[in-house]
């Protein structure tokens, strides 16, 4: 049995210190669970502890002079200050990316192929944010009632897929949701969305090209 004064006494766990006082310092780094009903605490003691706040330390001194800071004190306020001016900057080249794209809407539409009188356009964009090809979708929405468009899109880690329907390619039998869903199945991802709007993750990035492909099969099996 281990007792620790008059507060605890359990069946020993592998605990071999005849006294509480040479276990010295002690921290909790993790809590777990290995099996129904029974968790896992893992500490460090004794020296391991000032081991551990020296690595600390370390890092914490190396992210001041990445973050060009005078202390640490100073660090949440300018790594929050960096996180606003990156959601500031990325939020601009959403809007830019848009533009640019918005520019080149009649070099995509005459790439568009005719699927029994609807006009499809599926390209990959590159790099783009959902906003951004939202709103490339509702200019095409917008602009050509007979087009459906999907497009690949990446925005960081993220990758996606958005599709538009215009009125006229509803009416038609068009379902954004349900392209946009097939299409990102082929890369393992999945989505869907209403028959004029719609968006979907995808996975495997590589075969981006061959779902953007079965885009044109999969509208001729809905147009009426």
């Amino acid at each position: 049995m281990v007792k620790m004064g008059n507060f605890s006494t359990e069946l020993c766990g592998g605990t071999h210190c005849d006294n509480t006082a040479k276990i010295g310092l002690f921290r909790i780094i993790s809590e777990s669970s290995v099996a129904a009903g029974v968790r896992r605490i893992e500490g460090v003691t004794g020296l391991g502890i000032l081991e551990m706040l020296d690595e600390k330390e370390t890092a914490i001194n190396n992210t001041s002079k990445a973050l060009k800071v005078q202390s640490a004190a100073d660090m949440p306020a300018k790594a929050a200050a960096l996180f606003s001016e990156i959601a500031a900057l990325r939020k601009e080249i959403d809007s830019l990316n848009a533009k640019v794209a918005g520019n080149r809407l009649s070099e995509l539409m005459a790439e568009a192929r005719d699927v029994k009188g609807i006009k499809l356009i599926s390209r990959d964009l590159g790099s783009m944010g959902m906003d951004s090809a939202r709103s490339l979708c509702d200019m095409i929405k917008d602009k050509y009632p007979s087009a459906v468009a999907v497009f690949a899109i990446s925005d960081g880690d993220n990758f996606n897929f958005v599709s538009a329907a215009g009125k006229d390619a509803v009416a038609a039998g068009a379902h954004a949701g349900r392209l946009v869903g097939a299409v990102a199945a082929v890369t393992g991802g999945r989505g869907g969305g209403r028959p004029d709007s719609a968006s979907a993750g995808g996975k495997e990035k590589e075969k981006t090209e061959e779902a953007l492909r079965t885009a044109e099969a999969v509208l001729d099996g809905q147009i009426k």
